[in-house]
Formats: structure tokens, sequence, C-alpha cells
């Protein structure tokens, strides 16, 4: 059963007016809790660390793959999002939580199905429409685990954008590039320029090796 707080509160922000045809990420809750990623674990669990206390979370919503490629790249995705941030996180089902990276509060569990890292559980697609929404989203760009021989990534999936005199690339909603950002094809930006530590878009080949949490790199400053 899910509860009702993080429920009403997703039924909420599907009927409101997000980006294009999505819905918009909802915000954490005033008493979520937080912490710092340090791995992720081979059956797709966050391993956050707060002060002395070390937990395991699963995020909601999320169908696990049962391929062991699709898992890989899963894992790889997710640890891609999270490795060494900061995130918040508030109960959401059967012991399963919905989870949101700080400080820019993007929501984990949408932005992965957006992707296509993850299928959305079809009984939490029942309840909570965004994730069937970004499910359908994904799946018409054809990119992650919906992408098919042959085709290319459609639109944003295929570009990311930079600036006139920075030093890495960006995804389109990134706050760095909203006023002077120009869109180049992925390939051409990763070969000179190094991804965004903020808003991490993607690569064009995804590493499998994962950190044990120990090395887990810092927030950059300055420009990321």
């Amino acid at each position: 059963m899910f509860d009702m707080p993080s429920t009403a509160l997703l039924m909420l922000i599907t009927g409101l007016t997000g980006i294009g045809s999505l819905p918009p990420y909802p915000a954490p809750i005033a008493s979520a809790r937080a912490g710092q990623v340090v791995d992720v674990t081979p059956t797709l669990q966050l391993v956050v660390r707060g002060g002395t206390d070390r937990r395991t979370l699963q995020l909601a919503g999320l169908a696990m793959p049962t391929e062991t490629s699709a898992a890989t790249t899963a894992r790889t995705a997710l640890w891609q999002l999270v490795r060494g941030e900061a995130i918040r996180w508030q109960p959401h089902g059967d012991r399963t939580v919905l989870a949101f990276r700080e400080p820019d509060g993007l929501c984990l569990n949408l932005e992965l199905i957006r992707q296509g890292a993850f299928a959305a559980d079809p009984a939490a697609a029942r309840v909570l429409p965004a994730l069937a929404a970004y499910e359908a989203h994904a799946r018409e760009r054809g990119v992650g685990r919906w992408h098919r021989p042959g085709d290319s990534p459609a639109g944003s999936e295929a570009e990311v954008y930079i600036t006139r005199t920075g030093t890495r690339y960006h995804r389109g909603a990134c706050p760095h590039v909203r006023e002077s950002g120009r869109p180049i094809p992925l390939a051409e930006a990763a070969a000179r320029l190094k991804p965004c530590n903020r808003c991490k878009p993607p690569a064009p080949q995804l590493s499998t090796e994962l950190s044990t949490g120990r090395n887990s790199p810092k927030r950059a400053t300055g420009d990321p």
C-alpha cells in the first residue's frame, strides 16, 4: 500500500503544468531525511550515510530489471546521478522511498524513468500517473532501455548544451545555461569538454565501474 501523504503529493503534481507534456518533479516534504550517497548496491539500492547512521534505500515506483545487462546499465545510470551527492528522502510505499538530489531537488525516481534506465512499476504507475507519463516520454524518444537498434536518440537526448567560455557541457535545464547556452551533439561536446558536476549530463558510453563510496568525488565549486 502507498502512504497517503506521498501519494497525494504526486497525484497533485500530475495535474500541474510541467515542461512539455511531462508533469513537474515534486518537492521533498519538510520532514524528509538527509544523507550522502556512498554506493549503489547490485540490487539497485542506495547506500546512504548520515552522521554515524548508514542505511540502504529502495526507490519507489521503479520496476527492477530482470536481465543482467539491463540491471548493470540501470545501476550505472543511478550511480552517475548520485555519486558523492547529498540527497533527501521520504517514505513512500512499503519500505520504499522518494529521493531527491540536493541542492537541485531532482526527483531520482522520475528522472531514472525519464532517462529510460528503468521502467515504471505497473502497480505504482496505476496509482501515480506521473510514473506512466515519464515512461511514455522515454518510450516515444527511444532512450535507454527503449532504444531500438538503428535508431538515434531523439531531440535533446542526443544533444547537450554549452556556453561560450565554459569548460563543461550541460543538460538543457541546467541553471548554468539558461541564459547563454547553445545545443551541440553529445559526441562533439564529450570529445573536448567535461560533463557538468551539477546537472550530470549523459556520456556517450556509460562506464560500469562503480565506486565503493570511499573515493566518491566531492561536489565541485566554481564553474561546474
